[in-house]
């Protein structure tokens, strides 16, 4: 049983609280494969706000704050990776390095029998 992509398009998840008709186009807009948490993140944001019905406004707010700490907790793990590695200086490598040239062969020696090649 194949699901149409027009079904998909317009699939909204259950949900617990009161939507309004703008905040469910706008999560229509959402792609389906991600819809139903980020219903879930919105209702979860409502819940904590005590906020019984979810507007275009409230879904705008939880949008924001949402990615504003998605920013900040990428802010602090760029901070963290930057301070170890101030406190640590890094260590001088000594590289050896090796001259192929002694590789290169004859191209006679190509032609040689099998033979020979292996004496």
């Amino acid at each position: 049983m194949a699901v149409d992509s027009k079904e998909l398009e317009d699939f909204m998840p259950n949900t617990e609280l009161e939507w309004s008709d703008t905040a469910v186009a706008r999560m229509k807009n959402v792609p389906f494969f991600v819809r139903k948490s980020v219903v879930r993140g919105i209702e979860q944001y409502a819940k904590d706000k005590g906020v019984s019905l979810i507007d275009d406004d409230v879904v705008s707010r939880a949008r924001q704050e949402r990615e504003g700490g998605a920013i900040e907790e990428a802010r602090k793990k760029k901070a963290a990776k930057v301070e170890p590695q101030a406190a640590v200086p890094e260590e001088e490598i000594k590289r050896q390095f090796v001259n192929f040239a002694f590789y290169k062969l004859d191209p006679s020696f190509r032609r040689l029998p099998k033979e020979r090649k292996e004496a």
